[in-house]
């Protein structure tokens, strides 16, 4: 599962943790969306010198 989080404040571990924990709780309550599904409605931009997001 991919999450995108916010790593730009300078937060400690604590709140980090639960950041993630409230992106994954949400994100499988939406597990029912196919990946590709998502991937086509998004339509994020190809750039080369990145991985592409992962299945």
């Amino acid at each position: 599962m991919v999450l995108r989080l916010d790593l730009s404040d300078d937060r400690d571990l604590a709140e980090l943790l639960r950041q993630v924990r409230g992106r994954a709780l949400a994100a499988y309550q939406d597990g029912h969306v196919p990946f590709e599904h998502v991937v086509d409605e998004l339509r994020p931009p190809r750039d080369l010198s990145r991985t592409p997001s992962s299945r």
